[in-house]
């Protein structure tokens, strides 16, 4: 007995991340599970266990200003990239400058490996004020393939070479120039 059917038909697109313009270095690394599927181009970082996360600005609370207190403290509680610290009560601002330092509206430290930050700023913030910290997660590179944390435990990640600018993303958008510096200081280039 013989069958005459269609079954349909199945179109695969699957982007190449790679710009083979330069040779590529793509080492596995542990991906922290539970986060569903990681796309292919995604900027990642490390978490605070050294696995594999999608790479994102965080914020943190250091406390309240009462008029008086200058200095605050808090932590990230994992690493955090050099360059993208920014501690504000709203009105005074602080940076870093990539070597542990904060400059601005007062001076303070950070620490890149563990995420805490020691801020002074010159004035006290006002009663009431927020201050806060944020900064991007470590920068690790980019997924070269899909991942899905909840089957696998290991990400494909270019640490060195070139990928091609209309597949990476941060979060669901298109990498930003601020983060494509980040790479290029990390001998990725996007093109």
């Amino acid at each position: 007995m013989a069958y005459n059917a269609k079954l349909g038909t199945q179109t695969f697109k699957e982007s190449t991340v790679i710009d083979h313009t330069h040779p590529p270095v793509v080492w596995d690394f542990p991906v922290a599970t539970g986060q569903g599927e990681l796309a292919p181009g995604t900027v990642v970082a490390l978490n605070a266990a050294g696995a594999v996360v999608p790479y994102a600005k965080d914020s943190v609370n250091l406390g309240t200003g009462d008029g008086t207190t200058t200095s605050f403290t808090g932590s990230f509680g994992g690493p955090v990239e050099p360059g993208t610290v920014v501690v504000t009560d709203g009105t005074q601002i602080l940076r870093d400058d990539g070597f542990g330092n904060l400059y601005g509206d007062g001076s303070g430290q950070v620490n890149y490996q563990t995420g805490d930050v020691n801020a002074s700023f010159q004035n006290a913030p006002g009663s009431g004020a927020a201050v806060t910290a944020s900064a991007g997660r470590k920068l690790l590179g980019i997924l070269t393939m899909r991942v899905d944390t909840n089957n696998e435990d290991v990400a494909p990640v270019l640490i060195h070479g070139c990928a091609v600018r209309e597949y990476v993303t941060v979060g669901a958008n298109l990498v930003d120039d601020e983060t494509v510096a980040l790479l290029r200081a990390k001998q990725i280039f996007v093109r």
